[in-house]
Parts: C-alpha cells; sequence; structure tokens
C-alpha cells in the first residue's frame, strides 16, 4: 500500500512538473519572455522524477490529442469494417469481400511484408470513396478526420505534367513525413487515373517488400487508389449479365481482376499507365466497384432520409430515383451518376415538403 501511494505520488509530482513547465513555454511563447526561478527543491524533484518524465507526458498527450496507437488506432478493426460494409454498401459484392478480407489480413499482422496497396475502379457514384470513408472509421477513432489519414486529389495537388520531377520529390517527402508521424497512415489518392504519368513511381520504394526506406517502415500503412478507369468495362461485363438474365452476384472478382489490371496499364494517358507499381505486381488488389441499379439507388436514398430522420413513403423513393438518368440508352438500368447525388436530390425533396408544410399550416392559421 505505502509502495503503491509512493508511486501515485511520484506520478503526481512529475506531472505537475511537466504541466508547469508546459505553461511556462506558453508564457515565453505568447507573452513576453518572462524569468522564472525554480527552486532548488523543484530542480531536485525534476532530476528525481526525471525517469517519469517522458511516459507520462506521452501518457498525458494522448489522453486528449490523437497519437498513433489505442485508442485512437481501433483495435477491432476487421469487425467495425465488416459491419459497416455490409450494412450500408450497396451492389459491390466483390469490393466487399475482398477489402474486408484484405484490411483484416494487413491489420492482423504485427509486421506485414509490405503496405496495402488498395486500387478501386468504377462508375462515378459507386462508392469508391464511400468504401475509403469506411476504412477509415474502421481504422481511426476519430474517422476521417484523423490526422492520419492523407489525402490528395491529381487535378488539385499534380495539375501540371511538366513538373513531374518535383512533384516526384514532393510525393516521396510528403508520405516520409507523414510516416514518420505515424506507420499506420492511410494514404488516398483520389482521380489516380489523371496523374502525370509515372508520377506513382516514386512511391515504389514505400510500397515494395522493403522493411526500412531511409529509416522508415512503411509495412503498416495503406495506399488506396481511385480511378474512373475501366468504368466502362465493368460496365460492359455487367450489362452483359443483366442480358443473358443472371444475376450480377454471380459475378466473380476473378472475372473483372485481369481486365482492370491491363486497363489500368494501357489506357489513358497517366495515373498508372505503364508504371513500376504495376509492373513489379505491388497493387495488391485491383478492386472493381459495378455501376449501380435502380434498386441501389433507392437504398441510397432510403439511407439518407433514414439518417435525417425524415419520413417518406415508397411512392417518394421510387419519384426521387426517377429523377436520376440511366445508361445505356437502348436499355437503361444503370445510374449514370451512382449515388453520387443523393444528397443533393433529397433535400431538395426535403425542402419542398417543409414547404408544402408551412404553406398548408399558414392558410389553416388564417382560416382561424
Amino acid at each position: 500500500m505505502c509502495a503503491f501511494t509512493f508511486e501515485m505520488s511520484r506520478r503526481s509530482t512529475a506531472l505537475f512538473l511537466i504541466l508547469f513547465l508546459y505553461t511556462a513555454q506558453l508564457i515565453f511563447v505568447f507573452g513576453e519572455v518572462v524569468t522564472i526561478a525554480v527552486g532548488a527543491g523543484a530542480v531536485s524533484a525534476l532530476g528525481m522524477f526525471i525517469g517519469d518524465f517522458a511516459g507520462i507526458y506521452s501518457f498525458a498527450k494522448c489522453k486528449f490529442f490523437e497519437c498513433c496507437n489505442s485508442p485512437w488506432i481501433n483495435k477491432d478493426v476487421a469487425r467495425r469494417l465488416q459491419e459497416e460494409v455490409e450494412e450500408r454498401l450497396y451492389g459491390q459484392h466483390i469490393a466487399q469481400k475482398i477489402v474486408i478480407n484484405a484490411v483484416r489480413a494487413h491489420i492482423s499482422k504485427q509486421n506485414p511484408n509490405k503496405a496495402l496497396v488498395l486500387s478501386f475502379h468504377g462508375w462515378t457514384g459507386s462508392g469508391k470513396n464511400y468504401l475509403t470513408q469506411m476504412i477509415a472509421k474502421a481504422v481511426y477513432k476519430k474517422g476521417f478526420k484523423s490526422q492520419f489519414i492523407h489525402f490528395s486529389v491529381a487535378t488539385l495537388h499534380f495539375p501540371y505534367p511538366e513538373e513531374i520531377n518535383n512533384y516526384k520529390r514532393q510525393l516521396r517527402s510528403w508520405i516520409s513525413g507523414n510516416l514518420t508521424q505515424c506507420e499506420r497512415s492511410l494514404f488516398i489518392f483520389d482521380e489516380a487515373d489523371k496523374l502525370p504519368l509515372q508520377l506513382l513511381d516514386a512511391i515504389v520504394p514505400f510500397v515494395d517488400f522493403y522493411d526500412n526506406v531511409n529509416g522508415i517502415d512503411a509495412r503498416k500503412s495503406i495506399f488506396i487508389f481511385l480511378s474512373n478507369g475501366g468504368s466502362n468495362l465493368i460496365a460492359q461485363h455487367a450489362l452483359e449479365y443483366y442480358k443473358r438474365g443472371l444475376p450480377r452476384e454471380q459475378m466473380t472478382f476473378k472475372e473483372l481482376e485481369e481486365l482492370m489490371q491491363l486497363s489500368a496499364y494501357n489506357e489513358g494517358e497517366g495515373g498508372l499507365k505503364m508504371s513500376r507499381i504495376i509492373s513489379k505486381h505491388l497493387i495488391d488488389y485491383f478492386v472493381p466497384f459495378l455501376p449501380l441499379e435502380r434498386r441501389h439507388i433507392i437504398m441510397c436514398f432510403r439511407d439518407y432520409l433514414h439518417s435525417k430522420n425524415v419520413v417518406y413513403t415508397q411512392e417518394q423513393l421510387e419519384n426521387l430515383a426517377d429523377q436520376l438518368s440511366y445508361f445505356p440508352k437502348e436499355t437503361p438500368i444503370f445510374s449514370t451518376s451512382g449515388c453520387k447525388q443523393i444528397e443533393r436530390r433529397a433535400d431538395f425533396m426535403y425542402a419542398e415538403v417543409i414547404r408544402e408544410q408551412h404553406f398548408l399550416a399558414s392558410q389553416y392559421n388564417d382560416e382561424i
């Protein structure tokens, strides 16, 4: 009991000193330089408890600020991801299975052989960004707001092909710096098909089978590329199933994987085209996202309205789905925008309902 009390006293004193010195630092930074006289007793105490300083400082910091460990990095990632995906991702049975298993296998290893690299391909609004957000939510306590998620958009961050050499240097520095802060970082490259040609060669060392890249271990990180590349091939394959009267759920990953890989390597003018990251087989999975059908669109509307506590009818859901465009022209079964316009369309309907209710209420009051 005495030993426990003494230990708690030591830790309390050390924590007090940390807060004291931290306050002193704030005074120095934000105000005038202030001379703080620290007595011999305080100096002696600081020396006595210096062994506790680092541990308690780290504990205190991570109690209030995000750190690269538990509880900020979730422990039950696979369960969280599976529950979220199975409940909220529609029409993507292939992506669902591949991504859940890939993330589960990667996270469960104490020392993976390499970083997990996923390349998401498919039509606009099919769920590529949505599934990426689910992964972030499963891995990090703060979800997509985590400081360990690093997001780049090709047309915003790498708009000029002639700057390719500068971009490569910046990209390597960006990845290195972020991995230094957290080895469990998540890197997302949106519009990957629009990246300057061979820019992604710069990240090869970080996703290859190295346990050390200039003192940095990237093996626990995750890289995700989001691309519209290959979407026509995927849509054509899905259409063939529809014409043959086969349920899309019978489509397999094996049927589409090679199509995605060949499309990414050979098509377009940039992105993954002719990239070493493909030729060296460093992308673990090319994940196809199927174009969404009307029934999936209705599910998206239903979920969004439910999340806003909006009371709706099946007829309203059908009317909302009718407002979207579908392709191909001769057999319009796939949504051209997927679930991307769901929020805007639903909000417009909800605003109309509210306006109508207010109008009826005002008429009723006038009559009274």
